[in-house]
């Protein structure tokens, strides 16, 4: 069982008597801990009630979730948003809203398993591409019958390893009756243009594309989210089973959620200062074939070849003070990796250190 940590704050924890560097987590903007965030999320409380306690389709509406749905439409740049009780679950609720729209389901060779179980549980005959290389996903697609509208669910920035999925190159193959899914969870806050992710990294806006995200990881809160055309949003209010039979969040996480999107709006440095240690953290590593990593994007990944490569980088790394985040984890080697993601609030004395630890030297 993994023990739990004690968190100091943002990118430090405590592990018995010492306080580490802590590259963990996907906090990329540090918002999780951000008081006025946290001020938001207790005055929800004083509303009297944790959360309504009714499915949103039956007597459980609120105000706090139109109004953090609204802002998150503006600040996605997209017509209609629609909340999901998590970042795993919403694209399950954007499929549902597709089904009777979609003919096939389309998936990446390697994708996270919240697409994998949203495509299993839709109903829809399910393909997946043979590698992961955008020539495979197109001859995928190809493959389906001539009169196909599959919908392809495509991981956007990618959360266990380096870099962005070619979402443009899926959709430039797309029919132009198909769909698009792209789950930016690690994209959305941290990446691109303004923070809006993936789409913006490669200027995509298409009424086909269906957005999702977590609102657990940039904007540092709880909760899920899915956006799209107005007629997509309404199909999810109307005939997702998942949306439909679940109770909504606890009115702290959409009351978060609306006063972190005005602090990374009132605090652009934050974005700016994330995206400069991304890059100046990849110009602070030697590329070898161990290491995973992207100027772009705020995950690096070490895979070890042995257990004792993992021992030697742990040592490694405590030895530098920086608390050794090694995760077996669904998506990526099954033996296990040291998964490091870079915050706006690190120092460069602290990503300089974990860059030296992860010179040459041991792993795959």
């Amino acid at each position: 069982m993994i023990p739990p940590l004690d968190f100091i704050d943002s990118t430090h924890v405590r592990r018995g008597k010492r306080s580490l560097v802590y590259f963990g987590g996907c906090n990329y903007l540090g918002l999780s801990g951000h008081p006025r965030v946290l001020a938001s999320m207790r005055n929800a409380l004083k509303l009297g009630l944790t959360q309504p306690g009714a499915s949103r389709r039956t007597t459980g509406e609120h105000p706090l979730y139109r109004a953090t749905e609204k802002a998150l439409a503006r600040f996605l740049h997209f017509p209609a948003v629609a909340l999901a009780n998590s970042g795993y679950l919403a694209p399950l609720f954007a499929i549902q809203a597709l089904r009777t729209k979609a003919t096939h389901a389309v998936l990446d060779h390697d994708t996270h398993p919240c697409l994998i179980d949203a495509a299993a549980i839709s109903g829809l005959p399910v393909l997946r591409a043979s590698e992961m290389d955008s020539k495979s996903l197109a001859k995928t697609i190809r493959s389906l019958p001539r009169r196909a509208k599959p919908v392809v669910l495509l991981e956007g920035t990618h959360g266990t390893t380096a870099g962005f999925s070619r979402v443009d190159k899926a959709l430039a193959d797309l029919p132009r009756n198909g769909w698009l899914i792209v789950d930016d969870a690690h994209g959305i806050g941290a990446v691109g243009p303004q923070g809006r992710g993936v789409l913006s990294h490669f200027q995509l806006r298409d009424p086909r594309i269906v957005l999702t995200l977590s609102l657990a990881k940039a904007l540092g809160v709880a909760g899920g989210a899915v956006a799209g055309a107005p007629e997509v949003i309404q199909a999810l209010r109307d005939s997702s089973p998942a949306y439909a039979g679940s109770t909504p969040l606890p009115l702290a996480a959409p009351a978060g959620v609306l006063e972190s999107i005005q602090v990374f709006e009132d605090e652009p440095g934050r974005l700016a200062r994330l995206q400069m240690n991304m890059r100046s953290f990849h110009d602070a590593l030697k590329p070898h074939a161990f290491l995973s990593n992207s100027p772009h994007t705020p995950v690096t990944r070490w895979t070890p070849d042995s257990p004792s490569h993992v021992q030697d980088m742990t040592r490694r790394l405590l030895r530098a003070g920086i608390f050794p985040s090694f995760i077996r984890y669904p998506v990526g080697p099954s033996a296990g990796y040291f998964r490091f993601a870079i915050n706006s609030e690190h120092q460069a004395a602290e990503f300089q250190r974990l860059a030296e630890c992860l010179q040459p030297g041991t792993g795959r």
